[in-house]
C-alpha cells in the first residue's frame, strides 16, 4: 500500500498518530499489558511490521495494513511453510495473535481463540508429521491433474509417479506442467527431480528443475584473440634457396631491413630529402647507388631520379 495515498490517514488515523504500525503495536500492547517484541516489516515501517516469535521453528508473525478497506492481514511461517493466515480490522487482536502465535501454541488452539485465523489442510498436516504432508500433497497433485482436461498427458505422469513406490515418498509438487519432488516438506528446499510430461510425439523428459533451464543458450565466451596475428604468420611452404645473410640476393623492396632501420654504419638515422642543406655537416658527400650519406647523416637522391632502395652504403 502507498502510505503517501490519500486513503491512508482516513482508514488508520490511529497508524498515523504512532507514527507507523510498528509504534501503533507497541503502544497498544503496552495499554494491554501485553508482552511483544516488534520487529521490522517487509514493506516499510508505517505499513507493515512483524511480531517477534520466541518459540523455537516459529518465524515472526507477518502483519500488513490493507490499501482497500482497513485490514490487517497476518500470516504465521514455521519451517518454509505457512501455517495460519487470516485478516482483522481491529489491531489489537493483531496483538492478542502475536502473543498465542510467539508462545507456540497449536493450530487448532489458535484457531479458536482468534476465530479470524485460518489453517489449511497442508498446515494440519505439517503438524502430524511429514508422511503426512505427502500423502495430502499427491492427493491435491492427482485431483488438479483430473480436473485437466485439456492436457491429459499431465494426468498421465501423475499416474505414473504415483504408481512407483520410491517417488510416491517423496512430496511432489507441479509447475509449467512439469512434475517435481522434493525431499523434504518445507521451502526453500531444491528439487531432487523434474520429470516433463511426454506429448506432441515427444518422450518423457527428465530435469533437474521444473524449468527447462536446459533450453536456454549459454552465454557466448569471448574467444581469445590469436597471437600471433594469422597475417604475421609465414606462409607455409618449401624453404628458401636463397640464404637470409647474402644482402645482393635480397628482393628489391623496401622492408624493416631498410637504410633507416639498420644500425650500420653511415646510416644511423633517417634520410632527408636531398635539395635541404644539411646543417653543421663540414664534411664532403659521398653520393651512393642507395643513399647520399654525410658523417651518419643520410639523404635521398636529387629529385627525379628513382633509385630503389636494397641496402645502405657508407
Amino acid at each position: 500500500m502507498n502510505s503517501r495515498s490519500g486513503s491512508y490517514p482516513v482508514l488508520y488515523p490511529d497508524l498515523v498518530a504512532a507514527g507507523g504500525l510498528a509504534s501503533a503495536l507497541e503502544r497498544l500492547a503496552s495499554e494491554l499489558g501485553a508482552e511483544i517484541t516488534v520487529v521490522p516489516g517487509d514493506w516499510g515501517p508505517l505499513t507493515s511490521a512483524g511480531i517477534a516469535a520466541p518459540h523455537p521453528g516459529r518465524r515472526p508473525l507477518s502483519v500488513r495494513a490493507g490499501a482497500d478497506r482497513r485490514r490487517f492481514a497476518v500470516a504465521g511461517w514455521s519451517a518454509g511453510v505457512e501455517l495460519v493466515t487470516g485478516e482483522t480490522p481491529d489491531l489489537r487482536d493483531v496483538v492478542r495473535a502475536g502473543v498465542a502465535w510467539g508462545a507456540g501454541k497449536g493450530l487448532a488452539e489458535l484457531t479458536a481463540l482468534l476465530p479470524f485465523l485460518h489453517v489449511g489442510e497442508l498446515a494440519e498436516a505439517h503438524e502430524r508429521g511429514p508422511a503426512a504432508v505427502v500423502d495430502v500433497q499427491w492427493r491435491r497433485i492427482r485431483e488438479q491433474a483430473a480436473a485437466e482436461p485439456q492436457f491429459p498427458e499431465f494426468g498421465l505422469l501423475v499416474e505414473a509417479a504415483y504408481a512407483e513406490p520410491r517417488l510416491r515418498q517423496l512430496y511432489p509438487f507441479s509447475s509449467h506442467w512439469t512434475l517435481g519432488f522434493n525431499a523434504h516438506t518445507g521451502s526453500p528446499c531444491p528439487p531432487v527431480i523434474a520429470v516433463a510430461p511426454a506429448h506432441d510425439g515427444h518422450p518423457y523428459r527428465v530435469r533437474d528443475s521444473p524449468v527447462a533451464t536446459a533450453s536456454v543458450k549459454p552465454p557466448r565466451q569471448r574467444r581469445p584473440w590469436p597471437w600471433p596475428w594469422p597475417s604475421c604468420r609465414p606462409a607455409p611452404g618449401p624453404p628458401s634457396p636463397v640464404p637470409r645473410s647474402d644482402p645482393s640476393r635480397l628482393p628489391r623492396r623496401r622492408t624493416r631491413e631498410s637504410c633507416w632501420g639498420r644500425r650500420v654504419s653511415g646510416c644511423r638515422s633517417r634520410p632527408t630529402p636531398t635539395g635541404r642543406r644539411d646543417k653543421g655537416s663540414g664534411g664532403s658527400r659521398a653520393r651512393t647507388p642507395s643513399c647520399v650519406t654525410t658523417e651518419g647523416r643520410a639523404s635521398w637522391p636529387a629529385a627525379g631520379r628513382r633509385r630503389t632502395r636494397t641496402g645502405c652504403a657508407s
